[in-house]
């Protein structure tokens, strides 16, 4: 019996074609099955026909051997179908136990409901699923695994046997994933079947028990047991759509595939923008590889080429002169239920990718506020190209070279509502500089901006269809391309980059990881904050561990995952 599965599903916006009819189906329930591909595949479009969120223009969905019509929410989540979204919108002012009951009318007279009785059921619910959550807990106290393990209890305590996970490990912590796939391997045991679109792998490898890829909205590989399936046929699959084309070594280090790496054509020509998605430029851009050999911490000696001396204390780096921004023995006030900085002191120079490396939580969201003029340090200072600029505007910051690409996307780094081209000039624009050739008589002119903008949209091979539409109406690879054709310029000298690729596809992250090796390359300085050690260990070359605020330790490449987890967890080995 399949347990889900379509057939010819068709699904058009305008003239784009999303799904082309596919056809697919699983017939092992109490399993996790995986979908992957590109962005712009149609994985989350079949997602939401899965769910009866999105309305084909042909085609059926089967559940439990039974046919519907893709339509209708109420009637597939009847069918037992749960979808869980990769963005969540739980309210953040509702407790748990609020947001849970939110659109329950069970367990409620009138439409009125008893806290503490709502509070006893969720709390009941939240431990049978095994996740340990105070169903009196605020969301908008909640980490990023707490909000996921609330939508999966939704959706488990609605009686769904099948629950369709978009991009469950986009917005998780690494250390949080591994404690996502136990809870989905326990939850599986008991009957309920999981779809998983992911982008990474070595999670898929890690989880799934079958895989499909989608490539351009139609089918290019049915579900397949992981069993029979090499890494780098997927691989291969979801880059071309095809199992014999060659895929760029840079592709193999985006989804983590280090020990695959050398079967593949690692494409050794220098690529630009326009060509990302085939050859990516290698040499000594790529030495900081996994090689399972014991990482090099930095000690006081200052014997290492940048004299970043690895001391828990967080003392600045010897070379401090030449580099282009330096937090000087920073501390920031505690807010929101973010940790603050402890005296932590790190220098980027010119031509430098440094790393920051630490669990979700320990201060990287501070330091990054702190050097884009977001939060003013308590103590300490900021320096920018030599320019003490720890309480100037961030204009100010921009005008000396700084750029920021942020990890949210929607609500940081554009206006959904807003069109392309003013997206692209808004920072320019705002901080007043890259713009002399719009002025005209004094004024500018809306006619050149709107030149630039585009001429930087094309810079980046954006897929759109007027400069004018809104930025609401692309995908997630595109808006990407976007911030980086904004930020990543020829004015920019220090590059905050902040989860640049999280939620991208191969040929997506591909497309940053060449930008900033080429910013890198241009003399520019990178920060790079990820929880991704992937791309850590490929762009940097240094990495900085923080704990609790504090700079614990400095690893060199060769890196260890070993030794930086033990870092980022309890501090430098003794």
């Amino acid at each position: 019996m399949v347990v889900l599965g379509c057939r010819d599903v068709l699904v058009k916006f305008g003239e784009t074609v999303a799904l082309d009819g596919v056809t697919l189906s699983w017939q092992s329930a109490g399993t996790v099955h995986a979908i992957v591909g590109q962005n712009g595949a149609g994985k989350t479009t079949l997602c939401r026909v899965f769910a009866g969120l999105t309305r084909a223009d042909h085609g059926q969905v089967i559940v439990g051997g039974v046919e519907y019509p893709p339509s209708g929410q109420a009637r597939l989540r009847k069918a037992g179908v749960e979808l869980v979204h990769q963005t969540f919108a739980l309210p953040p002012h509702f407790t748990v136990a609020e947001a849970l009951q939110l659109f329950r009318s069970d367990g409620t007279r009138g439409g009125f409901y008893r806290r503490g009785a709502i509070e006893r059921r969720w709390a009941g619910q939240l431990e049978s699923f095994g996740f340990s959550i105070r169903a009196d807990a605020f969301i908008r106290d909640l980490a990023p695994e707490q909000l996921q393990a609330v939508e999966i209890t939704r959706a488990l305590a609605s009686g769904s046997r099948i629950i369709v996970l978009d991009e469950p490990t986009a917005v998780l912590p690494p250390e949080a994933i591994d404690g996502l796939f136990a809870r989905l391997r326990v939850l599986a045991t008991q009957g309920i079947t999981f779809f998983v679109v992911m982008h990474k792998l070595r999670d898929v490898r890690a989880i799934a028990e079958t895989v499909a890829v989608l490539a351009g909205g139609k089918v290019v590989l049915p579900p397949t047991e992981m069993s029979t399936i090499s890494d780098t046929e997927i691989a291969r699959l979801i880059m071309t759509g095809s199992a014999q084309s060659s895929v760029s070594g840079a592709s193999v280090r985006a989804m983590g595939l280090h020990d695959e790496g050398r079967t593949l054509d690692d494409g050794g020509s220098e690529a630009g923008p326009l060509d990302v998605s085939v050859a990516v430029a290698q040499g000594d851009d790529e030495v900081a590889q996994d090689s399972g050999a014991s990482p090099m911490v930095a000690q006081d000696s200052g014997a290492s080429p940048m004299g970043d001396p690895a001391l828990a204390g967080g003392q600045p780096d010897s070379s401090a002169s030449s580099a282009i921004m330096r937090v000087e023995h920073v501390s920031t006030v505690t807010r929101e239920g973010r940790r603050g900085l402890q005296a932590f002191s790190v220098d980027v120079h010119p031509g430098e990718v440094v790393g920051i490396a630490g669990v979700e939580g320990n201060g990287q969201q501070a330091l990054v506020d702190v050097i884009v003029g977001l939060e003013a340090p308590r103590e300490g200072h900021v320096i920018l190209d030599g320019r003490d600029v720890s309480h100037e505007r961030v204009a100010v910051r921009r005008r000396l070279g700084l750029r920021y690409i942020p990890a949210d996307r929607q609500s940081r780094a554009i206006s959904l509502s807003s069109s392309l081209w003013v997206n692209a000039m808004a920072a320019p624009v705002s901080s007043g500089y890259g713009v002399s050739g719009a002025v005209r008589r004094g004024f500018l002119s809306e006619r050149l901006l709107r030149r630039s903008g585009e001429e930087r949209l094309r810079r980046w091979q954006v897929r759109y269809a007027s400069s004018g539409q809104a930025m609401r109406e692309l995908s997630g690879g595109n808006l990407q391309r976007i911030v980086l054709a904004r930020e990543v310029d020829e004015g920019a000298r220090l590059i905050v980059a902040e989860q640049p690729t999280q939620g991208l596809d191969l040929g997506g992250t591909e497309l940053v990881w060449d930008a900033l090796r080429r910013a890198r390359r241009s003399g520019a300085g990178v920060l790079l904050v990820s929880s991704d050690l992937d791309e850590l260990f490929a762009l940097s070359d240094r990495l900085v561990v923080i704990l609790g605020g504090e700079r614990v330790a400095v690893l060199r490449p060769p890196y260890d995952r070993t030794a930086l987890g033990q870092a980022m967890v309890v501090g430098a080995a003794s």
